[in-house]
């Protein structure tokens, strides 16, 4: 059955009667870049610097010669470590630099009419809670690479009878990099905070 179209059709002209508020000037220029903690780090990635892997305690050439198991396990426990490498780098990498986050929104908060005192006590809860979810996060990463390497020792395990294979310690390697984080935002929040005051 065909349909008419010029039946059910109503028009409508949608008016904006909102005015668009400006932004302020400051928003637009280029603000000198701050120089972070995050810029002083490697941009290397893992692969890169260690091409076999995380060093493990190796084998002697006689037991390596005397069974290649051995060996292939070493190599597969060395690909596990820095791929945990990796994922401790970019928690590291997020943590950092989750800091320019925070000042991007600073920056337009400082055109508004709220005092600077205010400013900074939001930026800083507002960073706390970003780093508890990062610290929590880190919990679950730590948790998943203890079974993945308790799993890879079980494996290699069943194939080495009469022998356990080690399994892979997990451990963070940056723990101080939450409080670094926190002491580097206070410090160029009261550097900014000065600055304009």
């Amino acid at each position: 059955m065909p349909v008419d179209d010029s039946v059910n059709n109503l028009g409508m002209t949608l008016v904006n009667k909102f005015e668009e508020s400006k932004l302020p000037e400051s928003c637009f220029t280029r603000k000198k870049q701050r120089q972070l903690l995050i810029d002083d780090h490697t941009t290397l990635t893992v692969s890169v610097r260690f091409p076999d892997g995380i060093p493990q305690p190796t084998l002697t050439v006689e037991s390596s010669k005397a069974n290649s198991t051995l060996l292939k396990h070493c190599g597969e426990r060395r690909k596990l470590s820095a791929e945990h490498r990796a994922q401790h780098e970019q928690l590291r990498k997020r943590v950092l630099s989750s800091i320019r986050q925070v000042f991007s929104t600073m920056d337009l908060e400082l055109a508004s009419n709220r005092s600077h005192s205010a400013i900074a006590e939001s930026a800083k809860r507002w960073f706390d809670i970003g780093l508890i979810q990062d610290q929590e996060m880190l919990q679950d990463m730590l948790a998943r690479q203890t079974m993945e390497a308790e799993a890879l020792a079980a494996n290699q395990t069943l194939q080495l009878p009469g022998t356990r294979a080690p399994t892979i310690q997990v451990t963070f390697p940056f723990p101080e990099v939450f409080e670094q984080a926190r002491n580097e935002l206070i410090s160029h929040l009261e550097k900014t905070l000065n600055q304009t005051s």
